[in-house]
């Protein structure tokens, strides 16, 4: 942000070239330009406030969990102010200790049926949705945690006959720690910015897994794709979410957004647990964008309309940016590096010539303090929503999300890209909360 507008000062009083000041300054505006467009649209977003009565079944899938974090999932469901009509666990037959564990706990409760499903959540979702009797049915991980109002909101955009699927706002269950505020520093950026912005057209691209429900009617047909997804001939097993979202789309079903209907996730407990969860993430999108941009038939949904992103403006704006970002960062990212090898720093040269012969690890630190502070006052600007919590966690982590963003999220993106045909979960290989190592 300060190099942004010294260079733009230099640029308006002494004259515009063609170097890497001008193409710094190009890069840095079409970010700008591309946040400004959302911020701006995302102000006139408002929930549905329309109440909506009808059945709701709740799909449970459980693998690698935590008893006692499931158990509380488990009470925060059973505790909701709308009337559930079922809820199924679906347990993984690669446990089935911990599904007999579930089917003696829940013997005599009428409310509650657990199952045994084949492994994977894909294919849990598949027979949770194939057994539910109900028009809604949701589906809720086994580390979030409901309010008792979160599951009435969530349905109130169902009321509109034509909307398929509706997803919560999604934050991180008591964000305690510095790994876990940076993953909630983000998802609150998301869900106050990118996933309203969308959803003002019906075209929420990823309606996010972790509690989100559907239209029985217009997921059912979809259960077939889901589970039997391939990319370049390697099946897909993460990434479900965004693949359901896509399928819903393609055969003219709404995805939207209901800010009114809280929920909060486990995050990872240490840095490098939410890296491997983000890295999973980042291959599920270029898998999903890619489908989406190429126009792949979907062999077992004949009606699926393959050019959907193509009549959903901002669908295939959020594509086109989410790489178009990563590739400006990439190019900003070679011009700073190429400016400090080189030995200069843009038009802060001039700046740092006036001082003097000086050691050259003081204009290097010149360089980054400049750099850092310039990186946190611009997330400062675009994350003033979540200041809102007043936690000193916040200011703690001020100083490192822009390196969390800038530097850890893009080179993640770039181990992504060649390697999107992976598809195993990269976090849940534990039996901590949410599938973590404790």
């Amino acid at each position: 942000m300060i190099t942004f507008i010294y260079e733009w000062i230099v640029a308006l009083t002494k004259g515009w070239g063609s170097g890497d000041r001008e193409a710094f300054l190009i890069l840095v505006s079409g970010l700008w330009i591309l946040w400004m467009y959302v911020f701006i649209a995302t102000r006139f977003y408002k929930p549905w406030g329309a109440r909506f009565n009808s059945t709701v079944s709740v799909i449970v899938p459980v693998y690698k969990e935590d008893w006692n974090t499931f158990l509380a999932v488990m009470a925060s469901i059973t505790d909701s102010r709308y009337p559930i009509s079922e809820i199924l666990v679906i347990g993984d037959v690669r446990e089935p200790q911990f599904v007999r564990m579930c089917e003696r706990h829940w013997a005599t409760d009428r409310l509650i049926r657990v199952l045994e499903a084949p492994a994977g959540k894909r294919a849990a979702i598949r027979m949770g949705v194939e057994a539910a009797t109900s028009e809604i049915v949701m589906v809720i991980e086994s580390d979030t945690f409901a309010g008792p109002e979160s599951i009435g909101e969530l349905l109130r955009p169902f009321a509109d006959l034509m909307i398929g699927g509706v997803v919560g706002k999604q934050l991180i269950y008591e964000p305690h720690s510095i790994t876990a505020v940076l993953n909630n520093w983000a998802e609150a950026i998301k869900y106050a910015f990118i996933i309203p912005f969308q959803s003002m057209t019906r075209s929420v691209t990823v309606l996010g897994g972790r509690c989100v429900a559907y239209r029985r009617a217009a997921v059912l047909p979809l259960m077939e794709s889901l589970t039997t997804e391939k990319f370049l001939g390697f099946p897909c097993q993460a990434g479900d979410d965004g693949r359901l979202t896509s399928l819903l789309m393609a055969t003219g079903w709404g995805a939207v957004y209901q800010s009114t209907a809280d929920f909060r996730t486990v995050s990872p407990e240490t840095y490098f647990g939410l890296l491997m969860q983000r890295l999973r993430w980042f291959r599920n999108s270029c898998r999903r964008t890619l489908r989406a941009f190429f126009c792949i038939p979907e062999k077992h949904v004949p009606n699926a309309d393959r050019f959907w992103v193509y009549k959903r403006p901002r669908a295939l704006y959020q594509m086109v940016r989410t790489w178009l970002g990563s590739v400006i960062m990439i190019m900003l990212w070679y011009l700073f590096i190429k400016s400090v090898w080189m030995g200069y720093y843009f038009h802060w040269n001039t700046w740092f010539a006036s001082l003097g012969v000086v050691p050259v690890w003081w204009i290097v630190v010149r360089v980054l303090g400049i750099s850092i502070l310039g990186a946190v006052i611009t997330r400062a600007i675009k994350s003033y929503p979540i200041f809102q919590t007043n936690s000193r966690w916040w200011l703690l982590a001020l100083p490192l999300f822009p390196l969390h963003m800038s530097i850890m999220m893009v080179a993640l993106r770039l181990i992504a890209i060649p390697t999107m045909w992976k598809s195993g979960w990269l976090s849940r290989k534990y039996s901590g909360k949410g599938g973590f190592q404790n």
